[in-house]
């Protein structure tokens, strides 16, 4: 069941108590769909500023309001005494008013909004997508991603598998990457992120600058520029930064794969993942270095080169695997 708004709003301010906070969390847990939907609403709450005082119900100022706009703050001081149903009712017309009032907000901010698209690419194939922004998406193979046809404000998207953007600078409207309980923020520039069959999430910066963040826990955040990445571990619920090595984390989208110096058994596990192939090699062979480029190459291409590279022989085994031995 979902939250009291008023709930998820002390939330967003942290003035939850223990318990108010664990209902909170224990929602958001439950599901996917609840996940998503709390990323929605927090989106939302930054986007409306944090102090709309909508969102902030003051139950006594609506009452003192009331009471000044009918009159009845001067009667009372002339000291006529109103039923005490009376008062009770119009204290009940406050409510509702305010109540009406973050319904109002909640339902721009999160239910009128257009119709979602959804792109999603297959096992063989990679899909490049253009946002009516001007951001391009480029999907890697077994992913997807939604989005509005039109955005309206904050630019939000959500993602599952990998993705590389290519943002449209627009420094009014964030945009904003929902992906495996994160949220990856920017106004303009360009990243890699890959949601992991373990569940983590790994934020690359090519350009510019992103703001990296846990769902749940508003006080994380990493602040990552060129040559940074995040990492989000599901399992801890930790961020940790760090300045990522892999030269190759961009093959899947530029077909590009160098290796200098690097153990076979490393530079096979790249190619694998690539080709979308096991490869298995001698034991004898893990630690031999190798130093090659493919550009954009078929398999049987990229295969021959290490071959010779290395002097070693491939073997296909019914198309599956290929095993590569000592010449």
């Amino acid at each position: 069941m979902k939250p009291e708004y008023h709930l998820l709003i002390k939330y967003f301010r942290d003035e939850c108590d223990n318990s108010e906070r664990n209902e909170i969390e224990a929602w958001i847990n439950a599901s996917e769909e609840n996940r998503k939907l709390f990323g929605e609403l927090i989106n939302s709450w930054e986007v409306a500023g944090k102090s709309v005082d909508l969102l902030t119900p003051d139950f006594e100022k609506a009452w003192n309001n009331i009471q000044l706009q009918t009159g009845l703050k001067s009667r009372e001081a002339k000291k006529i005494n109103l039923r005490p149903i009376f008062r009770q009712l119009l204290k009940i017309a406050a409510l509702v008013i305010i109540l009406l009032g973050i319904g109002i907000v909640v339902k721009v901010s999160i239910f009128n909004k257009p119709a979602l698209k959804i792109e999603a690419s297959l096992s063989n194939s990679k899909k490049e997508l253009h946002l009516a922004d001007g951001t391009v998406i480029f999907l890697n193979r077994n992913s997807k991603v939604s989005f509005p046809e039109k955005f309206s404000g904050v630019r939000e998207v959500s993602l599952e598998g990998e993705a590389f953007f290519k943002v449209a600078k627009d420094k009014a409207h964030p945009f904003i990457v929902n992906a495996g309980g994160t949220i990856t923020k920017v106004l303009g520039t360009s990243f890699n992120i890959k949601v992991g069959n373990s569940g983590q999430v790994f934020v690359s910066v090519l350009t510019g600058k992103v703001a990296f963040r846990n769902v749940k826990d508003k006080s994380q955040i990493l602040h990552l520029l060129k040559g940074d990445q995040g990492k989000f571990d599901p399992n801890s619920e930790q961020l940790v930064k760090s300045h990522y090595s892999d030269e190759n984390f961009l093959s899947w989208q530029t077909g590009i794969i160098r290796f200098n110096n690097k153990p076979l058994s490393e530079a096979v596990k790249v190619i694998s993942d690539y080709y979308s192939k096991n490869i298995e090699i001698d034991k004898s062979l893990k630690n031999r270095p190798i130093t090659v480029t493919f550009n954009n190459l078929p398999l049987d291409e990229a295969i021959k080169i290490i071959e010779m590279t290395l002097n070693v022989k491939a073997t296909f085994n019914n198309d599956s695997t290929i095993l590569i031995t000592n010449n």
